[in-house]
């Protein structure tokens, strides 16, 4: 399939304007299996990415994946997974902006290597009893090769991208409740994320640390349920403002007035996602009514969306300080 990505035109860091657009074309294949080798169960397969084998692009077109299984008791079962996984798009989001309203998408540059990662999963899972599951995982991803803006662009010469790496590892635990009149969930992950970009390695600003997501869902009459839902996120991490300045552009050398030149205000930062923003958290309640009138069934409902208003930030200008 061919998919048709950008529209977009940005400025670079040495003013330049560039028009970023791509059509790339992509042709991929599957096969799948399962099998039994006592006492394992194996479930796995492969992704082959006939886009980057035909381009010469990547070493990385076949793609395996698999997990094992392998029972403990009648309640609870270790799972092993492995996987390889490759992406050719990337988004040309400005890193240091404090919050993205918006992402495009571009086909990773050709002088470039596609992206590409292992993991490696370890979970185990069972019954505490019949109406309480639990599921804990641990993981590690190694980014072999991750597309990230040149911090050290600077001249118009010098490649907007370049390949980087990145690791990411944490853990995770689900647990769910059930009964006739009330179900249970909730989900705890704690996780890490560095990379590593011409020599340098840094905290991403989509590393978040803690998150916490917790549901329950009333069963109070026949039809009808009352849903809570709330979720927390620890803060993502920013780079801070340390100053303001006017850059002088010259466009003509000879004929410019530069005796009254105001510049254009640009931003002096600090160390690179050095500070994290305020945690985000809020609680959503929704009322729901299922109803039937043969032949035609339905839903209505009410849906309160952060209940306490909590005051998150959803957009921040750093030249206004607007949020």
């Amino acid at each position: 399939s061919r998919t048709k990505f950008v529209f977009l035109t940005r400025t670079n860091n040495t003013g330049t304007r560039i028009s970023l657009s791509s059509g790339p074309l992509y042709v991929s294949a599957w096969f799948h299996s399962y099998f039994e080798l006592t006492p394992f169960k194996f479930d796995g397969g492969a992704h082959l990415d006939m886009s980057s084998l035909m381009e010469g692009r990547s070493n990385y077109w076949f793609q395996p994946r698999i997990t094992a299984s392998l029972p403990l008791s009648q309640d609870w079962i270790l799972k092993l997974s492995y996987g390889r996984f490759t992406q050719n798009i990337i988004t040309v989001n400005n890193e240091d902006d404090l919050v993205s309203l918006f992402d495009a998408w571009i086909a990773v540059p050709q002088r470039l290597e596609n992206e590409h990662s292992d993991h490696y999963v370890a979970s185990v899972e069972g019954s505490l009893f019949p109406q309480f599951t639990l599921t804990s995982s641990v993981y590690y991803k190694d980014l072999g090769s991750l597309v990230t803006y040149n911090k050290d662009k600077i001249t118009a010469l010098d490649p907007d991208y370049v390949n980087g790496s990145s690791k990411a590892y944490g853990a995770e635990f689900l647990a769910r409740a059930s009964t006739s009149l009330l179900d249970l969930y909730g989900a705890y992950s704690l996780g890490w994320v560095t990379i590593t970009s011409n020599s340098t390695t840094y905290i991403p600003r989509y590393d978040r640390r803690h998150s916490i997501k917790a549901l329950s869902v009333f069963h109070v009459l026949p039809g009808v349920d009352i849903t809570l839902r709330w979720d927390f996120g620890s803060g993502f991490p920013f780079t801070p403002s340390v100053g303001k300045y006017n850059r002088l552009k010259f466009p003509d050398l000879f004929d410019g007035n530069f005796a009254i030149e105001q510049g254009t205000p640009y931003l002096a930062l600090g160390e690179k996602n050095a500070h994290r923003l305020p945690p985000y958290h809020r609680l959503d309640v929704s009322i729901n009514y299922r109803f039937t009138v043969s032949p035609v069934t339905g839903n209505m409902g009410l849906h309160i969306i952060n209940v306490y208003d909590r005051k998150n930030i959803f957009y921040f200008d750093r030249i206004t300080n607007q949020r």
